[in-house]
């Protein structure tokens, strides 16, 4: 496999998107909107291209990152046709949707808040430590949704906590990683040389915080996270009332064998 990488010395951020409108336009409010914690444009440290899985929102989800998109906030957005999930990082950067630059590479899924300078601490522990290959953004674990899942603390593992960082994995909230780990990942992902699990009911060499932290081990490379900044995971508020509409949908799509699947989708450029 040969991915073209764009010598850019700018990180470029994926953020995943799928039916909650709401939700991901929070999130991207807190990223690259007028109130963020970057006061014009052109102080946005990041490249963001928008990664969306088709939904029945997908047209408000559209024309809200069109919008983005004419205010300089994006750089681009795709959209698969069908749901394949996490698997869309892979996708759009095999099939040339997104452009990889040539030192940092972030993914994020979308329904997150951040600290001002939660980016920042992430990426100044990667230039401290440089045998380390990823840094995930720490988070907040006061709206996990315990009435509804009783082991939603078990989501998130326990960190060990050392003077300016955490070791520990976390999932795909917010993630950046070493352009050459990332593209390192992809490529055993898709010669099937990663199995940590089927991912809700998926496939099992999926994009996953599971697989990702697989390859780490077998590297003996640590994941780490930030210690003083960290994010708001909003994708939980879905989680405390199981009769929402995306709830269902969602598993519909995962009963129907129709949730992070990693069949060879169409992934269309809408900007």
């Amino acid at each position: 496999m040969k991915i073209q990488r764009v010598e850019n010395k700018r990180p470029v951020v994926y953020v995943l998107a799928f039916f909650n409108f709401d939700i991901l336009k929070r999130s991207l409010e807190s990223m690259v909107g007028s109130t963020c914690a970057y006061k014009t444009v052109q102080d946005i440290p990041y490249d963001v291209y928008v990664l969306e899985n088709l939904s029945p929102h997908s047209d408000k989800i559209g024309a809200y990152c069109e919008s983005l998109y004419k205010e300089g906030r994006i750089k681009g957005h795709v959209r698969s046709q069908t749901n394949i999930g996490g698997n869309l990082f892979l996708q759009a950067v095999v099939k040339g949707m997104v452009p990889v630059h040539s030192e940092f590479v972030c993914i994020s899924e979308g329904d997150v808040i951040l600290d001002k300078g939660a980016f920042e601490e992430s990426l100044k522990l990667l230039r401290k430590y440089p045998h380390v290959p990823l840094c995930s953004i720490d988070l907040y674990l006061h709206n996990l949704p315990l009435v509804t899942f009783k082991d939603a603390r078990d989501w998130i593992p326990q960190p060990v906590e050392y003077s300016d960082h955490k070791i520990g994995p976390t999932g795909l909230q917010f993630i950046v990683l070493r352009t050459e780990f990332f593209l390192e990942f992809i490529d055993k992902l898709i010669k099937k040389e990663l199995d940590a699990g089927v991912v809700f009911n998926g496939p099992k060499h999926s994009f996953s915080d599971r697989n990702l932290a697989l390859l780490c081990e077998k590297q003996n490379k640590y994941w780490i996270r930030t210690k003083y900044r960290k994010l708001l995971h909003i994708g939980w508020e879905l989680y405390l009332d199981l009769n929402n509409e995306y709830y269902k949908y969602k598993r519909h799509l995962i009963d129907n064998g129709q949730f992070w699947s990693d069949t060879d989708a169409q992934i269309d450029k809408i900007l």
